[in-house]
């Protein structure tokens, strides 16, 4: 995906997932419980379940299990903006071949749509697969405007107990809204998948 406007964009997201290990900052919202073994590795350790066990929270432990896993984040945007596009990425590493086209975007108590992504990007990795996808949300993020967006039904890795440097966000996923502004910018954004490094390191 690519766009170029006069204007300017905002980005939401979250992660679906929380690394136990230590010197790890604490969560703003939310509660982390349980995480099981081999949380010393540099990578998630257990997932987060939004509106969890309340409406204004969430916990993330061993009980959560990949199928509950979901996140929320919160769309707000400057008085009289327009949104002209708006773009759904998820993106994680799963067991074998393939990325995931399939993921769930809703609010809560409101709207659910199940979204298909327009392209999905791989790496293979070690017998899994490294994926991003994304989907054009324009005419439903236009129609349901401001406020909360949750997203769940993303495929990654089930890292509980797991041992793996390398696992990464466990579906990490974010929205990119673009409006026009009055002032002269120029706006522009594009979508692709690059491996930077294949060697963890910790830092």
């Amino acid at each position: 995906m690519q766009v170029d406007q006069h204007g300017d964009f905002k980005m939401i997201g979250n992660t679906l997932g929380q690394d136990c290990g230590p010197g790890v900052v604490a969560p703003v919202v939310g509660t982390v419980g349980a995480c099981g073994a081999n949380t010393g590795d540099d990578a998630p350790d257990v997932f987060w379940r939004s509106e969890q066990p309340n409406a204004t929270s969430a916990t993330a432990s061993t009980a959560i299990s990949l199928a509950q896993s979901r996140s929320t984040a919160i769309l707000s945007l400057p008085v009289g903006a327009t949104i002209t596009h708006a773009y759904l990425y998820w993106a994680a590493r799963r067991n074998g071949a393939g990325g995931d086209n399939q993921a769930t975007l809703d609010r809560p108590g409101g709207f659910t749509s199940d979204i298909t992504a327009t392209q999905v990007f791989t790496v293979a990795e070690g017998g899994d697969t490294v994926y991003e996808s994304v989907a054009d949300v324009t005419a439903l993020v236009k129609l349901q405007g401001v406020g909360a967006y949750r997203v769940s039904g993303v495929d990654a890795t089930n890292f509980i107990n797991l041992n793996q440097n390398i696992t990464f966000a466990a579906g990490t996923w974010w929205c990119s809204i673009r409006f026009p502004r009055t002032r002269r910018a120029i706006s522009r954004c594009s979508t692709g998948s690059t491996v930077f490094s294949r060697t963890p390191r910790r830092t």
